[in-house]
């Protein structure tokens, strides 16, 4: 009995490790940013929304592996932390959310937040209004960003890049075709804000 009750702690505690050590490591803060380097860590980003006024760097390229994903940062919940893709790449995945607003990789980044020195390629974007390959609304910062892959959306304000943007982007660009409604763009489908550096090279319906 004894030795029967060692082994169920010894099971549970190697289980709560386990579940400490899939949660991306670092302490979110300027000086020690959490650490993105898996398809693991991109998910525990996504499902983690208290964690979106924080600081994030990509440690390495990540290949999801055709996964589906959510947006990070939403109309409830905007992304306001930093993210520094530290010059890699995202890749393979794919966002299909063609009845719902504010889709990309990032769906809100709200003011304060900033997204950059970051690659995307070969992720397929569809949604319906407020739709960007990397961000579907930005008021935040976006430097030295750039996507590659499709981006379609079923309603207004769609881009190659952003879909509606208030805020800054600096040195960035899209490459992949886009199709929209209304408010389209190779770029970005509607902006206010302020754009320098940029450029858009793929086709554009809408």
């Amino acid at each position: 009995i004894k030795s029967i009750s060692f082994a169920a702690i010894f099971t549970a505690v190697l289980c709560i490790r386990g579940n400490l050590w899939a949660y991306y490591s670092g302490s979110g803060t300027a000086g020690r940013p959490y650490q993105i380097s898996t398809v693991a860590d991109w998910q525990t980003l996504m499902a983690t929304p208290k964690d979106w006024d924080k600081y994030f760097v990509l440690r390495t390229n990540v290949n999801l592996g055709e996964l589906v994903l959510t947006p990070v940062g939403n109309i409830s919940n905007n992304f306001t932390g930093v993210f520094d893709g530290n010059h890699n790449i995202i890749s393979h995945a794919v966002i299909n959310q063609g009845r719902n607003d504010y889709i990309g990789l990032f769906g809100i980044v709200g003011a304060g937040g900033q997204i950059r020195n970051l690659g995307i390629e070969k992720v397929n974007v569809t949604g319906q209004g407020y739709v960007g390959g990397l961000v579907g609304n930005n008021t935040g910062m976006l430097t030295a960003c750039y996507m590659t892959g499709p981006v379609t959306g079923t309603g207004n304000y769609v881009g190659g890049l952003v879909g509606a943007n208030t805020g800054t982007l600096t040195d960035c660009y899209a490459t992949g075709t886009v199709r929209g409604i209304d408010t389209v763009g190779g770029l970005v489908g509607w902006s206010f804000g302020t754009l320098t550096s940029c450029y858009a090279t793929g086709s554009v319906d809408g």
